[in-house]
């Protein structure tokens, strides 16, 4: 399976990323509040915990929900693996994105 028959599936259009843009730097201006309050490990391993969730679903639908319908997904598997790449997106953000930057200034 192809990256370009995978992007063509989920409808991928310039909405999305600005949808995609939104939510990092939404997620990133969380992280700049909370980093201080909850500290930079715990940030972390919440962001990788989250961000392996969110493949491990994408991975998993893809997996199946392709073989089901011959290539194309429809609506409704393609707007949840969209929801699942925006909280890769935000666990990434919130947490191993600005951390590096964040946390010795």
């Amino acid at each position: 399976m192809s990256l370009t028959l995978v992007w063509t599936s989920l409808i991928l259009i310039a909405t999305n990323q600005m949808l995609f843009a939104a939510v990092n730097v939404l997620a990133t201006v969380v992280a700049i509040v909370v980093v201080d309050r909850l500290g930079r490990k715990f940030l972390l391993i919440a962001g990788v915990v989250q961000m392996v969730i969110a493949e491990i679903v994408v991975g998993v639908t893809l997996k199946f929900e392709f073989a089901k319908y011959a290539g194309q997904l429809p609506n409704g598997p393609s707007i949840g693996v969209l929801v699942c790449i925006c909280v890769f997106i935000a666990g990434f953000a919130w947490s191993w994105g600005p951390i590096g930057w964040l946390y010795p200034t």
